[in-house]
């Protein structure tokens, strides 16, 4: 079908460059300052992106005017719905349909409550109420049109109709305008997404910013979602042009407190773009700050195992552990049952990063398995192909470090097949590389320096390339010295590895001569750092 389209926390910069964030108490005087009402306080509210604060505004309002007091339950209602708290939003309407006047205002009032239906298990009814709302509008409304169209099209998109979505998108857009219109672009990038045209998706997301950038309204949490969006497709299909451009964006944005977990999930790709062009300081810096954007358990968790995995890429093992102990102390407290599925993530993810702790990796494989994900409506990874990629690598990883090595390896294998056709080349390159790893092939290095032949300088490439010609301190190496190597960067002194392999303390000294002379090191310590230094740390800690 033809297409018609066109700084730290509390606010304060810290990482990739001069972010646009007013600090809260600064912003709120600000609002207060230009307020004259508490509906005129709640709007300001609203386009700054304070949806808690809009909320407490109008509860304590005393509004003494019909419509006013009718816009008001329409704008508490659409902060509601921002901040996914739809099952609130019906009885904060049943005021405003008692006093609604006119068409139009009946027309937002059935939107906004259909919107709300549709995400609270009602889908058929919300569904018909929206079309009542679409009937109203033709008759005297015809501003809302393009509005209700987006929620119309929206909750098709989650329930995989995507035709009947985009159909309905594809008739709104011509009379659309500013946020609406940006919206309604942005579903179309979502639709794409599900279609696994990423491509076609990047196009709909640049529009849909584009469309932010030439009108005077504001939506804050809608650019942090298109932000989000082109963030994972830069970083999984090492895009990065299109990753200079999220930075770009990113670093001019104005973000508040009630769009931290937006931020928190740019920053995160953000961070992967580093690693990919090189700049681990800079990736460090990126997920120290995430950690402090998060504001529940999951996404806690996930920021977590992210720093473990740039901890163990600068041979900080303490820290790499310790991370991991924080996120599995966190994952099993007892409040990971009835999230979405994004939040379930980051249990697979811990399961996949914890090699030295099988029994927590099996415990949080459990808890994944006898749990279901809470339905979602705007999130990227319901109903996505590439869960099943994150549960077959967190499973293989998993499997191997229980010691089911053959099974893990079939797993992963799996999941570089899935990850490859997702044309998902970051995640490719990691499980090849954890495949040469384990497996000891060869072509499982030349594999993961295929997907990563758009970054040139990613932090994989040194140990890949290694790997793959077998011609550097590893491949000086016999077996035997690899599993000491192996235990020596575990820690193990001399005479704990001789009684590991049942060997003599003087064959493992001499293995042990051999592996500085293949490193040109002199010290332990100067081992470990330099295996950090080649990214082989995981490798050689992996050796059986």
């Amino acid at each position: 079908m033809a297409r018609s389209r066109s700084g730290a926390l509390k606010g304060y910069a810290t990482v990739g460059g001069n972010t646009n964030v007013v600090p809260t108490s600064s912003r709120r005087s600000a609002v207060a300052h230009r307020a004259g009402t508490p509906l005129d306080e709640a709007r300001a509210c609203w386009s700054s992106g304070e949806f808690v604060r809009l909320l407490a505004v109008l509860g304590d309002a005393r509004l003494e005017r019909r419509e006013d007091r009718v816009a008001a339950s329409h704008l508490e209602a659409r902060a509601l719905l921002a901040l996914d708290r739809p099952k609130e939003v019906a009885a904060l309407l049943q005021r405003a349909i008692d006093e609604n006047h006119g068409v139009e205002e009946t027309a937002r009032s059935q939107m906004l409550l259909g919107a709300a239906m549709t995400r609270t298990n009602q889908r058929e009814q919300g569904e018909s109420v929206l079309e009542q709302a679409a009937e109203l509008a033709q008759r005297g409304a015809a501003g809302l049109a393009s509005e209700i169209a987006y929620y119309r099209a929206l909750s098709r998109w989650s329930s995989h109709r995507l035709t009947e979505a985009e159909e309905i998108v594809e008739a709104a857009l011509p009379a659309a305008s500013g946020v609406i219109r940006s919206r309604l672009l942005q579903l179309l990038g979502w639709i794409d997404v599900r279609r696994e045209n990423y491509g076609a998706a990047v196009h709909e997301f640049s529009a849909a910013l584009d469309e932010l950038k030439q009108t005077q309204e504001t939506d804050v949490k809608g650019r942090s979602r298109i932000l989000n969006a082109l963030g994972i497709i830069a970083a999984e299909t090492i895009d990065l042009r299109l990753g200079r451009l999220v930075r770009r964006e990113y670093e001019t944005s104005t973000w508040s407190d009630d769009t931290r977990i937006e931020r928190f999930q740019v920053l995160q790709y953000l961070a992967w773009l580093s690693l990919l062009e090189g700049d681990v300081a800079r990736a460090w810096d990126e997920r120290q700050f995430a950690l402090t954007l998060t504001v529940d358990t999951s996404h806690h968790a996930m920021a977590l195992v992210n720093a473990a995995h740039l901890a163990g890429i600068v041979g900080d093992r303490f820290s790499e552990s310790r991370y991991l102990q924080l996120a599995g102390a966190l994952l099993l407290r007892g409040d990971q049952v009835g999230i979405d599925v994004e939040r379930r993530i980051a249990l697979l993810a811990f399961a996949a990063a914890s090699a030295a702790d099988p029994a927590t990796a099996r415990k949080v494989l459990a808890l994944y398995d006898r749990t279901r994900p809470r339905r979602a409506e705007l999130l990227a990874f319901e109903g996505d192909r590439r869960v099943e990629a994150y549960e077959l690598y967190a499973r293989g990883r998993a499997a191997i470090a229980d010691g089911q090595r053959q099974q893990g390896i079939a797993l992963l294998v799996r999941a570089l097949e899935l990850w490859t056709r997702l044309t998902y080349r970051l995640r490719a390159a990691i499980t090849a590389n954890v495949l040469r790893t384990v497996s000891g092939d060869r072509a499982h290095a030349q594999t993961a320096l295929d997907a990563l032949r758009n970054a040139p300088k990613a932090w994989l490439r040194v140990p890949l390339e290694q790997r793959s010609s077998e011609d550097g301190a590893l491949g000086q190496l016999t077996a035997a010295e690899r599993r000491v190597l192996g235990e020596l960067c575990k820690g193990k002194k001399a005479r704990e590895i001789a009684a590991t392999f049942d060997r003599s303390f003087n064959t493992i000294n001499n293995h042990t001569r051999a592996i500085f002379s293949a490193f040109g090191v002199r010290s332990r310590a100067a081992l470990v750092a330099e295996c950090a230094r080649l990214g082989i740390l995981d490798d050689v800690g992996n050796r059986r």
